[in-house]
Order: C-alpha cells, then structure tokens, then sequence
C-alpha cells in the first residue's frame, strides 16, 4: 500500500512538472500545434490515471458536481442540436476530457 501511494505521489509530481513547461511554453513556443502535441502527450495521457483519484477526492464537492453537470448538458445538446454528426460529438468530448485534465 506504501509502494502505491509513493508511486501515485510521483505521478502527480510528474504530471505539475509537465504542466508547468506546458504553461511556460505559452511564452517561449510561438507554434500552437506543438504546444497542443505536448499537452496531449505529456500533461493529458498522464493526468488520465490520475482523473479516477481526483474524482474520489473531489465527489462531495459542490463546485466540482456543477462543473460535471454542466459538461454533461454541454454534451447533451449535441443530440437535439439541427445538424447532429457523431464526428461533432466525438470532438466536444474530446474537448470535455481535455477541461477535467486541464
């Protein structure tokens, strides 16, 4: 048990470090699409693992309830929107996954 949260507490460490150059990169990475790759690869994938932790700490918050909900309606008015596609729908829920990683 030791072991597991001594190897959860580096991957949140890993993952504020990668944050962090990802936020420096706003001032020393003129390219947006490679800041978009590095998010991805380097604070998205591994924040990941860590979303299942964050959601068990957070479950009785208020705030985070609300922000949960609001996603989920956001997602939902892609189906009674006039022109439904699944493509549209598969990109706000990349777009949402990449809010509660972010």
């Amino acid at each position: 048990m030791l072991s597991r949260s001594i190897n959860t507490a580096n991957q949140t460490l890993l993952v504020l470090v990668a944050y962090s150059i990802f936020m420096a990169g706003f001032f020393f990475i003129p390219n947006t699409v490679d800041r978009y790759k590095f998010y991805i690869a380097a604070v998205f994938l591994p924040g990941l693992f860590l979303l299942p932790k964050i959601g068990y700490v957070l479950r009785k918050n208020r705030l985070w309830i609300a922000i949960l909900l609001n996603l989920g309606y956001t997602l939902c008015t892609s189906f009674w929107s006039n022109e439904f596609s699944i493509a549209t729908l598969w990109y706000d829920l990349r777009l949402a996954l990449y809010l509660l990683a972010f």
